[in-house]
């Protein structure tokens, strides 16, 4: 009989009976829910940090995204500016050129 099968007839099976012990095999099943709790809380830990980092990275490109809107606008602002203050100087060239 090989040592695991050895260990896990000792730890399943009263000794002295040889008849399985129903405490021991609840103690494995609990022991495995224990094991299955920790490993699965520590998934959520990380989880967790996972979703906390995303949505600061969220946040970040969010601001970054309205800092460029805000720019883009301003940017719109002052071509429509300069092309109005171009279109004007133009006329002004112009009636300057028909009255010559």
């Amino acid at each position: 009989m090989a040592m695991e099968e050895m260990s896990e007839l000792s730890i399943n099976h009263n000794p002295t009976t040889g008849q399985p012990d129903p405490i021991a095999a609840l103690e494995q099943q609990w022991q495995a829910m224990v094991d299955a709790v920790r490993r699965l809380r520590k998934e959520n830990g990380d989880l967790f940090a996972q979703l906390q980092d995303r949505t600061t990275r969220l946040q970040q490109a969010e601001y970054e995204l309205a800092q460029v809107k805000q720019s883009l606008e301003g940017l719109q602002q002052e071509k429509s500016q300069v092309t109005a203050r171009i279109e004007d100087m133009l006329a002004r060239f112009n009636e300057l050129g028909h009255t010559v």
